[in-house]
């Protein structure tokens, strides 16, 4: 089941990002203040009560930027990254939608071009480890 964020899922969700083999850097804090944005979608996936993957994303200036799109290892390759994507999409249907991601971050990379996402451009030395970073794109219309 897909559904709006709480407060009281903060933490499962802070923990699901620490375990990203990406490394992200969403915290706890972090993800509590888009909880309270006014222009934050903030969704969570969850199966007998248990967060197995989440998506934030805001809605700024008439688009939408994915923040981050986490599922746990034991829920990876069963489709519900694409489903919170979808979840995502449809919230802001009228947008366009902007990302970035690393570029060795491959199972992302190909949930997004398989979403109509293309690469728009490159951040340099992005990460703190210094890897690029890849901009896509999404436009309204697909």
């Amino acid at each position: 089941m897909i559904r709006s964020a709480t407060p009281k899922d903060v933490q499962a969700m802070a923990d699901l990002e620490a375990s990203e083999p990406m490394g992200s850097q969403w915290t706890a804090a972090q993800i509590g203040e888009d909880l309270k944005k006014n222009d934050a979608i903030v969704l969570i996936s969850e199966i007998d009560n248990q967060i197995n993957g989440h998506a934030v994303a805001w809605a700024i200036a008439g688009e939408l930027e994915i923040m981050t799109l986490a599922v746990s290892p034991t829920s990876r390759r069963m489709g519900l990254g694409m489903k919170l994507l979808q979840a995502l999409l449809a919230a802001q249907k009228h947008r366009n939608a902007f990302l970035e991601l690393r570029e060795s971050n491959q199972p992302a990379l190909a949930l997004y071009l398989r979403a109509g996402f293309e690469i728009v451009g490159r951040r340099k030395n992005y990460y703190r480890d210094g890897e690029d970073a890849l901009i896509m794109r999404r436009d309204s219309k697909n």
